[in-house]
C-alpha cells in the first residue's frame, strides 16, 4: 500500500511540476488528476481520491478538480 501511495503522488508531482530531464509543458492540477484517474489500472482510485481530498484542502479551490468522474462509471 505504502507503494501506490508513493507512486501516485511522485506521479502527480511529476505531471505538475517542472523536472531538469522533462521539458514537456506542465499539466495542470486538474489534467493531473483526470489522467490519474483515467487510468485505474495502474492507479488504485481509492488512493487518487485521497489524494485529491488532499490537494484540494491545500489549495482551498475545488474548481480545479472534477469529483464526481470516475472512468467506466
Amino acid at each position: 500500500m505504502s507503494a501506490h501511495i508513493i507512486g501516485i503522488c511522485d506521479s502527480f508531482d511529476a505531471m505538475t511540476t517542472k523536472r531538469p530531464y522533462n521539458q514537456k509543458r506542465l499539466k495542470s492540477m486538474h489534467e493531473a488528476m483526470l489522467e490519474l484517474k483515467t487510468m485505474p489500472y495502474k492507479y488504485n482510485y481509492k488512493i487518487v481520491e485521497a489524494l485529491e481530498e488532499v490537494v484540494r484542502e491545500i489549495k482551498g479551490d475545488q474548481r480545479y478538480f472534477i469529483s464526481q468522474y470516475r472512468e467506466g462509471n
